[in-house]
């Protein structure tokens, strides 16, 4: 027999309204299999019209107008490529890669300046803070995602060398996307892919585990 329990909160971000939790499920659902841009860019349209690109070709994409957003979007989206201006308001690029690199699980994201400084010792500085590129504008999009998904594939080919290399009885961990259920008094916390069947109604969300 399944279990059900109704919707109270995803993550203990989210309040779930019946109406569109099923839409919020399947988003989530394609979200979690699709690669992570983060892009930190104070000019909206530069910002816009790469994000719209990187979106029409199977990625997901946060975008912040200045680095204090970018940090704070960095932590809860947990990105798996950051591209970043270096010339912003209240916080700079220079900035955003020293802030993230102090927490271990950033300082291996790979991290792309993009720049209207041509300079040999921005580009300097900016290659000893621990950047992976440095891409001047005007940029090109397609050469953009070029660059990209040569980092995101050199990434993945690192994480099968390492994974190659534990013992086979080592526990693996995984990121995966949880959600808290709540019946009456009882919670519980279980995965997404745990879940088989959503059942919506005008008055109550019914989930159905495996």
């Amino acid at each position: 027999m399944r279990e059900s329990a109704s919707i109270y909160k995803i993550n203990d971000d989210y309040m779930i309204k019946t109406s569109n939790f099923i839409g919020f499920m399947l988003d989530k659902a394609v979200e979690y299999k699709m690669k992570k841009i983060l892009i930190i860019e104070d000019d909206s349209v530069i910002r816009e019209s790469i994000a719209e690109y990187f979106r029409e070709n199977g990625y997901a994409v946060s975008t912040a107008h200045n680095g204090v957003v970018g940090i704070q979007l960095a932590i809860v989206k947990r990105p798996d490529l950051i591209i970043c201006d270096i010339s912003m308001p209240e916080m700079n690029g220079y900035q955003v890669k020293e802030d993230l690199s102090k927490i271990i699980y950033y300082e291996a994201i790979p991290f792309i300046y993009l720049t209207a400084h041509k300079d040999f010792d921005t580009m300097r500085k900016a290659m000893e803070l621990g950047a992976d590129d440095y891409i001047v504008k005007p940029v090109n999009v397609k050469k953009l995602l070029e660059i990209v998904e040569k980092r995101l594939e050199r990434i993945e080919q690192l994480k099968t060398g390492h994974d190659f290399l534990k013992k086979k009885d080592e526990p693996e961990e995984k990121s995966v996307e949880k959600i808290l259920l709540k019946n009456n008094d009882k919670q519980r916390l279980v995965s997404f892919r745990d879940i088989v069947v959503v059942e919506a109604s005008d008055y109550n969300t019914v989930v159905h585990l495996k």
